[in-house]
């Protein structure tokens, strides 16, 4: 327009008189064409993995919206399809789960979208001390970085699904495709950024070193070790009585194993006039209570003694003919010994012998016995008031039977002590 003007006329500020009448033209300025692009102001550079991330929905892309996550640093990104519900609530629930596994990072940068400017989500935001910073609407080049990823994850996923119609599988594929890869602004894979190592793919089996590193594991070792019989040590056999528990909510409930199912752990119970398959987790033994027990034998010594209602019986004979009143009784005799002692008869007479506060005891028959010392014996008197005396010795007893042998005599001492004295006129 000025060009064709100055054609033909000339006066002074013609250009700045077209310019002013050209923009204040309605037609041109609703038609007109749109003004060049102005350089973007440069985000502040992240010095560490998850510092600055930012946030988008994609979509609707195959029918379903998908939320994108895009670390600054480390170019990390994670993708969650949120199929229809792009709610601030699913928003939150889907943050959480990838907070949840990276960490809560100090700022988050959106657009001005009402699932990302409501108070739920700024409550979130605020809870967790995490900073928001918001983008213009419908400007991408605000959100740049977070763009461009979208505009890379839609190619791709497009291209992979004319191969493959599993949109899960694809976007798994993408995803360890693109954090394997080195970027072209750090230099570096998101991978080794973001864990400082590179995640193993299906590229990393055709180097030599992955194969030294499956050959150092000795997975057939480790192998054997978990098939050996010292693993599984919780076996059961058949007929066996066991409590069973059916549901992880029900009691434990007595059955019997009908059969193992091969080498595995599972086993076929019944109880409950059914058979059910259950695992070895959920069987556990189960023992009958002992009802009768055997009663101890106690030690039987030899000759004629025997042992009745605490009671020791002995067969004793006085040394004179007048009969013999009232029970021998014996004192100061260990309980252990009792069994040993023995009277030696002369003349047939039984006599009972009660022990003095001595109660029957068990001694084993492998325990040795040793020999005991002369107890003390009270002599009965007969009918006409004369004490009656009584010729005591000690038989050394063994676990063997007796024989017969002659019993051992008394000291000398003891015999004259038991001897009557001569009255003197």
């Amino acid at each position: 327009m000025k060009a064709l003007a100055r054609s033909y006329v000339y006066w002074p500020r013609i250009n700045s008189e077209i310019e002013q009448l050209a923009s204040t033209c309605k037609s041109c300025g609703k038609h007109g064409k749109s003004l060049p692009s102005l350089t973007e102001h440069p985000w502040t550079k992240p010095t560490m993995p998850w510092q600055r991330v930012h946030i988008d929905y994609a979509g609707p892309f195959f029918n379903k919206m998908w939320l994108v996550v895009y670390d600054a640093y480390t170019r990390w990104p994670e993708v969650i399809k949120m199929n229809k519900d792009t709610t601030s609530a699913a928003t939150i629930r889907a943050l959480r789960e990838i907070f949840s596994r990276n960490g809560l990072p100090f700022v988050i940068v959106s657009d001005n979208g009402t699932n990302f400017t409501s108070d739920e989500f700024e409550k979130f935001l605020s809870s967790n001390n995490i900073r928001h910073l918001k983008t213009g609407t419908y400007h991408p080049k605000s959100n740049g970085c977070c763009e461009r990823f979208v505009g890379t994850f839609k190619s791709a996923m497009k291209k992979m699904y004319e191969d493959c119609t599993d949109i899960h599988k694809n976007l798994a594929n993408f995803l360890i495709r693109y954090r394997n890869t080195p970027h072209s602004v750090t230099g570096r894979t998101p991978a080794e950024a973001m864990l400082k190592r590179s995640i193993r793919s299906r590229l990393h089996q055709i180097t030599p070193l992955d194969q030294q590193k499956m050959d150092s594991m000795d997975i057939e070792k480790e192998q054997a070790v978990l098939d050996s019989s010292r693993i599984r040590n919780r076996q059961f056999e058949e007929q066996q009585e066991v409590y069973v528990q059916p549901t992880a909510k029900d009691t434990w409930k007595e059955g019997v194993i009908g059969k193992r199912l091969g080498d595995s752990n599972m086993y076929e119970v019944q109880f409950g006039g059914r058979k059910v398959v259950k695992h070895a987790d959920q069987i556990k033994k189960r023992l009958r209570p002992v009802l009768q027990r055997k009663k101890p034998t106690l030690y039987s010594p030899p000759g004629n003694l025997e042992t009745r209602n605490s009671h020791v019986q002995l067969n004793v004979s006085p040394l004179h003919n007048s009969p013999v009143r009232g029970p021998l009784e014996l004192e100061n005799v260990s309980p252990a010994r009792v069994p040993s002692v023995s009277v030696s008869p002369v003349r047939g007479s039984p006599v009972k012998i009660t022990p003095a506060r001595v109660p029957l005891v068990n001694v084993p028959q492998s325990q040795p016995h040793t020999p005991i010392h002369t107890p003390t014996v009270t002599r009965p008197t007969s009918s006409n008031g004369t004490r009656q005396s009584t010729r005591l010795t000690t038989t050394k007893t063994d676990n063997t039977p007796n024989t017969g042998s002659a019993p051992v005599p008394l000291r000398r001492s003891d015999r004259l002590a038991n001897k009557p004295r001569r009255r003197w006129n």
